[in-house]
């Protein structure tokens, strides 16, 4: 049986699969990064639960994953749907 936070990273990884396969063609190496990419975000949300700590430090994650050549459209899906996490406000 898994411990609380196994079973949450799995949990994360099977919903980050189900963003991922209503988008159509993921390379083997693109479902490697986005579930990468959404690990980072648990780790961050451990680490700061709510507010605008949590929403910055997401906002450059999907930034960095961005530029690394993710789709930024499949980041914030996974950002919204996987982790319920508001887009930060505009300065």
């Amino acid at each position: 049986m898994f411990g609380a936070k196994a079973q949450t990273a799995y949990q994360t990884e099977q919903l980050v699969k189900g963003v991922l396969a209503s988008e159509g063609s993921v390379t083997a190496w693109d479902v490697g990064a986005y579930i990468s990419f959404a690990a980072e975000i648990l780790r961050i949300q451990r680490k700061h639960p709510g507010g605008a700590q949590l929403n910055s430090e997401v906002a450059i994650l999907l930034a960095r994953y961005k530029a690394e050549g993710l789709s930024e459209a499949v980041l914030i899906r996974c950002r919204n749907e996987v982790f319920t996490i508001p887009a930060p406000a505009a300065p």
